[in-house]
């Protein structure tokens, strides 16, 4: 066929959107002229349409398999049966193309063991993901696809921790160590957790790392450890939710308002993320907490009722905040607001274990002075003999 009549079959396929058939005859001009523009031209433009069209690649790519079957044809039928989500005909297609070829060619028993995972044959997909890491060990996105396979299995995911932890011992890939902390943390290994983590920092120091190590201290109840280390990942990454958080749990746990303690509460109020909802009681508690240090006893009032706001639409009586605000309520000379928290909390306490009881022990001593105070003197004898038969009930 003469070369005109080859550019006119390619354009009219083209501009008709055939684009199987443009590819087709550009493919044939090629074969006669390799070096012929127009046809090189079309057959990318044809292939740039295809490709966004998988069925009918994969569908050009089987018609070719009958009469010239090869191992890469196999391969991409595999892959592009993948991207369609059909597993079995993929992995047909890749367990052929792995039969043709002695090695790992081109990844393919990742290929597989993502077709057998897909499939729910676990096993055979652990089968290919740890041959699929034996040729390519420093590939992460292996052992995350294995970690997705072991996880729910106890006893494989022993042998992947160990496995992993024997690869770890002698990396020095800054992201393969990193991964192998996070997923220490994942099952609360956390002293394995630091050690690669540590070894990570030392070789390229990021807020992953730094953020890694500081909640695997904090969950190992070194606190003061884990101090040291979110305020390391805070230098990098001050704008960061997770390390807001865990700062908000270490400064419950200490009161102490430094510069970074403030910047996580601060953080926290002030973002509007989804993510942060959570964590907005806790925020305001102790934005009030720091103020109660200052002697701001007016605004710590403000924000523990900001607090007990984010209870609004629950069933749960925040007690532990109610006996807060009544004590900011009272360094304010509030005394009726005090005495109203107060009033609160007795109403909503469990008065039958000795924790309850001891509470409420407390908070009508206060109660007394506070009705002193404001003049009740009916009300301070009424309180006095609840006082009496309150502690005859603890005694007993």
């Amino acid at each position: 066929m003469a070369e005109t009549d080859f550019t006119d079959r390619i354009l009219s396929s083209y501009t008709s959107s055939d684009f199987k058939k443009s590819l087709v005859h550009s493919l044939h001009l090629l074969e006669s002229d390799t070096e012929n523009s127009f046809a090189k031209q079309y057959y990318v433009l044809s292939l740039l349409k295809l490709t966004s069209d998988t069925q009918s690649l994969l569908d050009i790519l089987l018609s070719t398999l009958d009469s010239n079957p090869n191992p890469d044809a196999y391969m991409a039928a595999g892959i592009l049966y993948l991207q369609l989500n059909q597993y079995t005909n993929a992995l047909q297609y890749l367990l052929k193309a792995k039969d043709s070829y002695v090695l790992n060619y081109q990844g393919i028993n990742y290929h597989i063991g993502f077709a057998y995972l897909m499939l729910n044959d676990i096993d055979n997909a652990e089968i290919f993901f740890y041959k699929a890491i034996d040729f390519e060990p420093n590939n992460l996105k292996i052992y995350q696809a294995l970690f997705s396979v072991v996880r729910f299995y106890s006893e494989k995911l022993q042998k992947f921790l160990k496995f992993l932890q024997q690869r770890a011992e002698r990396s020095v890939d800054v992201e393969f160590l990193l991964f192998t902390a996070k997923t220490f943390v994942q099952n609360s290994l956390f002293t394995e957790a630091i050690n690669y983590a540590k070894k990570t920092s030392e070789y390229k120091p990021s807020f992953d790392s730094y953020y890694t190590i500081a909640y695997s201290y904090f969950k190992l109840n070194q606190i003061e450890s884990a101090v040291e280390y979110i305020q390391k990942a805070f230098d990098i990454n001050p704008d960061n939710i997770d390390a807001s958080v865990l700062m908000l749990h270490i400064t419950s746990l200490l009161q102490k308002f430094d510069q970074y303690a403030v910047r996580a509460i601060d953080f926290i109020l002030n973002s509007s993320d989804p993510q942060t909802l959570l964590f907005k009681d806790t925020a305001f508690e102790l934005k009030a907490d720091s103020l109660m240090q200052n002697n701001d006893f007016a605004q710590a009032v403000d924000y523990y009722t900001k607090a007990i706001e984010q209870f609004a639409n629950t069933d749960t009586t925040p007690i532990n905040l109610l006996i807060k605000r009544s004590l900011a309520n009272e360094k304010a000379q509030n005394v009726n607001d005090a005495i109203s928290d107060i009033e609160l909390v007795l109403d909503s306490l469990n008065q039958e274990d000795s924790q309850g009881i001891g509470i409420k022990i407390e908070l009508i001593d206060r109660l007394i002075k506070l009705y002193a105070a404001a003049g009740d003197t009916k009300r301070v004898l009424e309180l006095a003999e609840v006082y009496k038969q309150t502690l005859n009930t603890l005694e007993t």
